[in-house]
C-alpha cells in the first residue's frame, strides 16, 4: 500500500511538472520580455492551444474543463461511503450506517456530506483561499 500512494503521488508530480515545462518550452521569448503580466491565465494550456493554431485542442481542453467537475462531484458523493464505512469502523455515531431499504444508499452520511460541503463554499474568512485549494488540481484547462 505504502508503494502505490507514494508511487502515485511521485507520478503525479512528474505528470505536473513536465506540463509546466512544456507550457514554459512553447511560450515564444519575445512575449516572455514584456513581462508575465500580460498573459490571460484564465485558461493557460488552451490559450497557449489557440496561440498554436491547435483550436481542436483548445476546444478539447474547453469541452474538458466544463465536464471535469462531475468526477468532482463523483468524489463528493463517494464521501458519503467513507462517512458509512467509519460508522463502520465505529469512528461515527451509528446514524450514518443506516442504508435505505430500497436505494441502499446511506442517506443520512450523504446529508452529512452535503452540509460539510455547503460549509465549504459559505462566505467568510479564507473562503477564497479554501476554494482555489480544493478546486485547482480539478481545473484542466
Amino acid at each position: 500500500m505504502p508503494f502505490a500512494v507514494i508511487g502515485s503521488i511521485l507520478l503525479a508530480l512528474v505528470i505536473y511538472v513536465l506540463l509546466q515545462i512544456a507550457y514554459i518550452g512553447a511560450v515564444n521569448p519575445s512575449d516572455v520580455v514584456k513581462g508575465w503580466s500580460h498573459f490571460n491565465f484564465a485558461s493557460p494550456f488552451a490559450e497557449l492551444a489557440i496561440a498554436l493554431n491547435l483550436n481542436w485542442l483548445a476546444i478539447l481542453l474547453y469541452v474538458d474543463a466544463f465536464v471535469s467537475p462531475s468526477g468532482t462531484g463523483t468524489t463528493y458523493m463517494a464521501t458519503s461511503r467513507m462517512i458509512y464505512a467509519m460508522e463502520r469502523n465505529n469512528t461515527m455515531p451509528k446514524m450514518f450506517g443506516i442504508v435505505h431499504p430500497f436505494y441502499g444508499v446511506p442517506r443520512q452520511a450523504m446529508w452529512f456530506n452535503l452540509l460539510v460541503s455547503y460549509l465549504h463554499v459559505l462566505p467568510g474568512a479564507g473562503a477564497r483561499s479554501r476554494r482555489s485549494f480544493r478546486t485547482s488540481p480539478a481545473r484542466s484547462a
